[in-house]
């Protein structure tokens, strides 16, 4: 079974993402894909040096991911740009892992993964959501932004409506993180008596 988790900026995906690691899933963890095709010397990021200019490259060769986002995050079109640049080197690498893992139950942790069309991919999609002031607040604190930063960020990803259309199960993670476990965990284990019927 795959199962895809999304969600926006400081929804708690990383959490959620835990919850299933320790049910005995194996996380594909997509910022970690997505820094990994993006390496110094691959082909993706040669493509993205292209589009956008030697100034997001550091001297040892590697993306300055800090001057990329502030280009994308402020710019729609660019965002979009830079999606399909990464995209199809992202599918490559999940249909290996894919392989890979066969037989075993997997998490796709992603927060593009309806963007990159992950989503086909997957049996069942949980979308996790949370109010834009504890979002905020959550972006601050862990990538020790400011909050104009923080807020352009959000706005340059989906609301909560693309999620709740998109999605198999939505879930607010407006209150702890125990409670949001609880509610993962329930979740799964309903879920799991249902597709081992």
């Amino acid at each position: 079974m795959i199962i895809g988790l999304t969600g926006g900026s400081g929804c708690g995906k990383s959490c959620g993402a835990r919850v299933f690691a320790k049910e005995g899933f194996v996380v594909l963890d997509f910022d970690k894909i997505a820094r990994d095709v993006c390496s110094a010397g691959s082909e993706c990021l040669e493509e993205i040096k292209i589009h956008f200019g030697n100034e997001i490259i550091l001297p040892d060769g590697s993306l300055n991911r800090q001057a990329l986002g502030a280009i994308v995050f402020a710019d729609e079109k660019l965002l979009s740009n830079l999606t399909k640049i990464t995209h199809k080197y992202i599918l490559k690498e999940t249909d290996a892992l894919i392989e890979e893992h066969k037989g075993k139950n997997l998490l796709f942790d992603a927060p593009l993964l309806f963007e990159a069309g992950l989503d086909q991919k997957c049996d069942y999609v949980v979308s996790i959501l949370a109010s834009k002031e504890l979002r905020l607040e959550r972006i601050c604190e862990r990538d020790v932004l400011d909050k104009a930063h923080a807020l352009a960020r959000i706005q340059s990803q989906p609301d909560d409506d693309f999620y709740l259309e998109k999605s198999d199960l939505c879930l607010f993670n407006n209150d702890d993180l125990p409670s949001l476990e609880q509610k993962l965990r329930e979740f799964l284990k309903q879920l799991l008596k249902e597709y081992h019927r």
